[in-house]
């Protein structure tokens, strides 16, 4: 409402209008009617007369009320617009404390500046003010225990404020401004956001619309300039188990400040690669890097550029896990006399293909299904069924868990006489439609097709491998419904899916709709036979390494499960686990908890970016890198308008828009323009009119 009042009870002052309109109608003089000779000229004139006087009169009347009206309005203190925050108004200050308000200024930081502003704002408001204020950076937080009336203590408590690395999140603001709302000693809360207004994709906050629409109005007071720079968003290894001396390609989406600039990428502290962004200044692009996977170990990675006003998104860190060995279980169908040397459904096949040396990347055990016990399969990092006999309780109990704990299965099934327990058993294990349907081609067999999920898996063969599997003709296999799975590979002519891999819980599966005899297929005698296998089981096992090994964003948990270097005994003294990091110099104690009979480490939420390194005493058994958020880059912000405009359509009260305001003027908006002069003004020439008109009535009469 634009026209408010600092002394609304003061109103009851215009009552006093309705005086003059009483002392007129109490003062009427009644009319002596008395007979006289015949004036009827005199009569007319004396009418004319009387008809001037009596608007006059009026108007004299109404003059007067207009002149009490215009002073008691005045003495309650009329004001055009702003909030009205004195006679006991409550305003909610909330500083924006994300990563982005680390950008430098001319003055210090963009959070300096917003404390700076905070502080002006409230020394202007009026005596009655309440005061609250909360920080927003990852976590929302009160800076005081209750309301306090503004003044130098409150401005003093704004030095509490500290920079923090999480993203502005306007839902978490909003719920604990309604919070504070209900505790505020006004029924009406003014919620000041002063912040740099990073872009990102806005939190709809209409769940709140309606229970905090009636006690909320918003405001906007945006901080910093927009300013010329880039950073690191993200960086990608390849997602599977890597093996030293490879080399392997290193994605990083990174925005350039100038165009062509040189990001670097370097391992344990050293520069390994460098690569030039090709894309626009300011607009995010991707870059590679190709590097030589180092030896066997959690290895430390950043991803560089020089820095700018904004030092912390010119690195992003990520880890390496280059594990020594992948163990893996290989369970197979019993062997029958017409299986031949290949094995029951080929196992000797993949086999081969994972294990060709003693030391291989591998380390294989094989086994029948009627020899498999719990106890192996949770020990392995890979579990493989191969044309599998019907699998105990048990069996199917622990191969479930493994998965739901991120675990790893890979099923190759290409027996037609499997149909119904495939379908039965092993397609809902894997969460996949449980309908399997044995389809057979004439010769010479259905070429591949490769499907969307072989970019991941494949990308860095080459196309000469991809077009030389693509020719592999495919004979007999299962139609099975692809799900929600990834499909790898297909038939190209019906499209059946022939390799999946998809999830179930936190682990990795991955789907052969056949077995690997000659009479399936031509991949057992395929030079793409071993490449295509080994790379399967690389991206599915879940060795030790990758388990203590994370990458995760600012605010997200710091959780691992650990490697054992001196065995279980390593954690049996909790006072012995340590958290150094991320942020600098800063050591905290990690609480060991046990999951499934497993031990993890919990090092509590990622307050910075950085390394979080986990101890044993003096043993390195865990490696987080903790990254900023994308939201929070130096290039995207978002105008005061379009917040507004966001927050009126769901429902909520935006006032208006603080930017660009020196501190005297911030206290007229708060407070508005007062009217009070401009009533009292118009009174003094209403009862100078009243005056002249006055005495001409008086001289009439």
């Amino acid at each position: 409402m634009p026209l408010s009042f600092l002394n609304p009870a003061l109103l009851f002052g215009t009552l006093a209008a309705s005086l003059p309109v009483i002392i007129h109608f109490l003062s009427r003089r009644r009319v002596q009617r008395r007979f006289f000779s015949d004036l009827r000229f005199l009569d007319e004139v004396q009418a004319r007369q009387a008809r001037s006087l009596g608007i006059r009169r009026w108007l004299l009347l109404l003059l007067r009320v207009l002149i009490l009206l215009l002073v008691a309005l005045g003495v309650a203190g009329p004001r055009w617009g702003g909030l009205a925050v004195g006679g006991g108004r409550a305003v909610l200050f909330v500083v924006d404390t994300s990563a982005s308000m680390a950008t430098q200024t001319a003055e210090g930081t963009r959070l300096d500046e917003a404390r700076l502003v905070t502080a002006d704002m409230i020394a202007s408001l009026p005596p009655g003010a309440a005061v609250q204020v909360l920080t927003a950076g990852g976590r929302v937080e009160t800076v005081f225990s209750d309301w306090l009336p503004a003044g130098a203590g409150a401005e003093q408590g704004l030095a509490a404020v500290v920079q923090e690395y999480g993203v502005f999140d306007l839902d978490a603001v909003l719920e604990a401004a309604a919070r504070q709302a209900a505790r505020a000693p006004t029924a009406g809360v003014e919620v000041v956001i002063v912040s740099d207004l990073q872009r990102g994709p806005m939190p709809d906050p209409r769940g709140l619309a309606r229970s905090a629409g009636d006690r909320l109005r918003l405001l906007v007071r945006q901080v910093g300039e927009g300013t010329a720079g880039g950073g690191v968003q993200r960086v990608r290894p390849p997602a599977r188990v890597l093996v030293a001396g490879e080399r392997v390609e290193i994605t990083a989406t990174v925005i350039p400040g100038v165009a062509g600039e040189v990001f670097t990428l370097d391992l344990d502290g050293f520069p390994v690669a460098e690569a030039a962004a090709a894309g626009q200044s300011g607009s995010p692009v991707d870059i590679i890097f190709t590097v030589t996977v180092p030896a066997p170990g959690l290895h430390r990675g950043r991803v560089l550029k020089a820095a700018d006003t904004f030092p912390i998104d010119d690195q992003r860190s990520f880890v390496l896990a280059v594990p020594a060995r992948v163990g893996v279980l290989l369970a197979h169908g019993t062997d029958r006399p017409g299986d031949r040397t290949l094995g029951r459904g080929g196992w000797r096949v993949l086999a081969a293909a994972l294990a060709p040396g003693r030391e291989d990347l591998f380390r294989l055990r094989a086994v029948s299904t009627d020899r498999l016990t719990t106890a192996a399969v949770g020990a392995a990092d890979l579990t493989v069924l191969v044309d599998p006999d019907p699998l105990g309780r048990q069996i199917r109990v622990a191969l479930q868990e493994d998965l739901a704990q991120g675990g790893s299965l890979l099923v190759a099934a290409g027996d037609p006489a499997q149909a119904d327990y495939l379908s039965r058993t092993l397609l809902p294990l894997l969460e996949l439609p449980a309908r399997a349907v044995w389809r057979t081609a004439q010769a010479p067999g259905r070429r591949g097709q490769l499907g969307a999920g072989a970019d991941q898996l494949l990308a860095d063969l080459g196309e000469d491998a991809l077009t030389t599997l693509e020719d592999v003709s495919w004979r007999r296999w299962f139609q099975v419904a692809a799900g929600r799975a990834e499909v790898v590979l297909s038939t190209g002519a019906g499209s059946d899916p022939l390799i999946l891999m998809g999830e179930a819980g936190e682990g990795r599966w991955g789907l052969l709709a056949f077995n690997l005899l000659p009479e399936a297929g031509d991949l057992p005698g395929s030079p793409m036979a071993l490449p295509l296998l080994r790379r399967i089981a690389t991206h599915l096992a879940r060795p030790p390494e990758l388990a203590a090994a994370a990458d995760v964003l600012v605010g997200d948990p710091l959780r691992i499960r650990p490697l054992s270097p001196r065995g279980e005994a390593t954690f049996a003294a909790a006072d012995a686990l340590a958290l150094v990091g991320p942020e600098p110099r800063v050591r905290t104690t990690a609480a060991l908890e046990f999951e499934a009979g497993q031990p993890v480490l919990d090092g509590g939420r990622a307050a910075a970016p950085g390394f979080g390194i986990f101890l044993a005493d003096t043993d390195t058994v865990g490696l987080v890198a903790c990254g900023l958020d994308p939201r929070e880059s130096i290039v995207q912000r978002t105008p005061p308008a379009a917040w507004g405009a966001r927050l009126s359509a769901v429902g909520l009260d935006f006032a208006g828009n603080l930017t660009g305001l020196a501190a005297g003027d911030l206290a007229e908006s708060f407070a508005g323009r007062s009217l009070a002069p401009w009533f009292f003004m118009a009174a003094f020439v209403l009862l100078a009119v009243e005056l002249q008109l006055g005495r001409g009535v008086a001289s009439s009469g």
